[in-house]
């Protein structure tokens, strides 16, 4: 049975860039010795500066998955560029930070969300470039996408019966 959400905080590898630029090509060839696995690590990030996380999803079931990936804190995140890359190394790349218009990221959402399909079997390593003006730490969430829609309905329709709220409350004021 699918999971609601699985927080992907222990299973993600961080990277706080020393000064020089990092390209996605050094960060995947780097092996694991620019990383840290501790969550101390994720905490460390200061803002102003770019930070890199890196993380792996398999699929050992028999059964294609359908899965939404999903950054929360969006409002923080100035750029956020994620990578896909597939076991033959074909990759993928996306902009999802705040400063591209939600119409030109691959799914209409408040949060970066990126939709993924597993094959049985198959492994997708996710890199992501972020920095923002704050400090705070990054939370990739993964959800089967039935899940993630069934969510999302959910919360739009208690969003609107407040905004209604608000309006009565507004008209007979």
């Amino acid at each position: 049975a699918d999971q609601r959400r699985v927080h992907l905080l222990p299973a993600v590898e961080w990277l706080e860039s020393a000064p020089g630029e990092k390209s996605v090509e050094a960060i995947l060839q780097s092996g694991g010795d620019m990383f840290s696995r501790t969550e101390d690590a994720a905490q460390r990030f200061r803002g102003g500066r770019e930070a890199w996380l890196r993380f792996e999803l398999t699929n050992p079931s028999s059964e294609p998955r359908k899965l939404t990936l999903r950054f929360a804190q969006p409002h923080y995140l100035s750029t956020l560029n994620v990578w896909v890359i597939d076991d033959a190394g074909e990759r993928q790349s996306f902009s999802l930070g705040m400063l591209e218009p939600p119409a030109s990221r691959p799914v209409w959402h408040r949060h970066p969300v990126l939709n993924l399909e597993l094959q049985p079997g198959s492994r997708r390593t996710v890199v992501a470039q972020y920095s923002a003006g704050l400090a705070f730490r990054v939370n990739p969430e993964l959800w089967s996408r039935a899940n993630f829609e069934h969510s999302e309905g959910a919360a739009a329709g208690l969003l609107w019966m407040c905004y209604g709220i608000l309006l009565v409350m507004m008209v007979y004021s």
